[in-house]
């Protein structure tokens, strides 16, 4: 823990990254909330995420008559797919070669 200047201890003010577990179902044991699927301790940030998140499909799925699972389903997806293309490298910057016919003989320039 750092120092204060007094020279007594204070807490970190530094956050550890934290990753949602993606679930929505959570209870509340003691003063904490845990998701009942995997058993992830959320944060305040987190379980309020989790909340606006869930009332939004609620929302769409009222909306659209579609069922409240297939809703879910479909935003878990759509986050799976947004986790997969944030880890897929992409390219800097655009390519100026000129991409070559393969089986084509250049004809001797004369």
């Amino acid at each position: 823990m750092p120092v204060g200047e007094d020279g007594s201890t204070v807490p970190s003010t530094r956050s550890k990254p934290t990753s949602r577990c993606g679930h929505y179902e959570q209870v509340k044991v003691g003063t904490k909330w845990k998701c009942t699927a995997c058993g992830q301790i959320l944060t305040i940030s987190e379980s309020i995420q989790n909340s606006i998140e869930l009332s939004e499909v609620m929302r769409m799925a009222v909306e659209s008559r579609v069922p409240l699972s297939e809703s879910l389903d479909v935003l878990l997806g759509r986050r799976e797919w947004e986790e997969v293309r944030a880890k897929i490298p992409t390219a800097r910057g655009s390519s100026t070669r000129i991409p070559r016919r393969r089986g084509v003989k250049r004809r001797p320039v004369s």
